[in-house]
């Protein structure tokens, strides 16, 4: 069956990126477009065809929304897991490309696509994460704590490796530590000791030498006290808070001092076990609440 009425069609898809004009003219070929020349199409006058036309459209920009959501959790992911204070070169440079990619999608999303809005959301969360991250940055260069070596005794135990754990985890991720012994445990004027007898950071007031860290660095929690709380209980075996997760956290990490002799490893375990009972302790991050789409009529 042949049709006797036809609608022109002339597009300013721009000839870069080259999958933006293969989609529309998938899009335009499930319509029963014909193509007459480059840019221009016929599209048979009959019901249905330009809505088809449309719904296809729509559906590629959805589909090219959602793309740039999933890019962008994952950057976020990434970036979270960065060693580093700074922002790391490849995540702008990605970040840049996300942007793009959402303004080419934006700029050709004639009709009102979903998932426009959660892609800019997503977009305005790298980039408040990425100044987050910058002011991190800026405060660590600022800060008394970057860029020194932590000196504590050798044989490290609970309060030491808590105080590790905490010094890379909340002072400085490149802090480098140095293990003596208590009799020539001298610390050289660059240096700072922690659980060390003439230490900056040691027992005070009653307390363990993480406790002091955490009090004196500016860094208290909910979270944090509750493990110095913990870290206290079974450094001075007081019984003083008699947290019932105490005992779990006591063979465990008796189990971190049986399996490594060597300092430093018996630090890096620590933190994993640390990292993860401060996860656990540490109220979850509040999501924004669903925004209801207006029905279509």
């Amino acid at each position: 069956m042949t049709h006797s009425r036809w609608r022109l069609l002339i597009h300013r898809i721009p000839a870069r990126p080259l999958y933006l004009r293969a989609r529309f003219r998938l899009a335009l070929a499930r319509a029963g477009a014909a193509q007459i020349k480059r840019s221009v199409y016929a599209l048979p006058d009959r019901a249905g065809a330009a809505q088809a036309l449309i719904r296809s459209m729509r559906e590629r920009s959805a589909a090219e929304y959602r793309e740039v959501v999933a890019s962008a959790e994952s950057l976020g992911r990434d970036l979270g897991t960065a060693g580093r204070r700074e922002i790391p070169p490849e995540f702008v440079r990605r970040l840049a490309r996300l942007k793009r990619q959402l303004g080419r999608a934006t700029a050709l999303d004639f009709h009102g696509a979903s998932g426009r809005g959660e892609a800019r959301a997503s977009i305005g969360r790298l980039e408040r994460a990425s100044a987050a991250r910058g002011a991190d940055a800026r405060r660590a260069e600022r800060s008394p704590w970057t860029g020194r070596v932590w000196v504590t005794r050798r044989g490290v135990h609970v309060d030491r490796i808590a105080c590790a754990w905490f010094i890379r985890r909340f002072l400085d991720p490149a802090a480098r530590f140095r293990f003596v012994e208590p009799r020539d445990g001298a610390v050289r004027p660059s240096e700072l000791g922690f659980d060390l007898p003439g230490g900056t950071f040691t027992h005070e007031g009653g307390g363990c030498s993480f406790e002091t860290l955490v009090a004196r660095t500016g860094h208290a929690s909910p979270a944090l006290t509750r493990i110095g709380e913990i870290v206290h209980d079974l450094d001075f075996k007081d019984g003083k808070f008699g947290h019932p997760e105490g005992a779990g956290i006591l063979r465990l990490l008796e189990g971190i001092l049986v399996s490594n002799a060597d300092d430093l490893a018996r630090i890096e375990r620590g933190a994993v076990l640390f990292d993860d009972l401060h996860r656990s302790l540490a109220p979850p991050p509040k999501l924004a609440p669903l925004k209801k789409r207006p029905r279509r009529l």
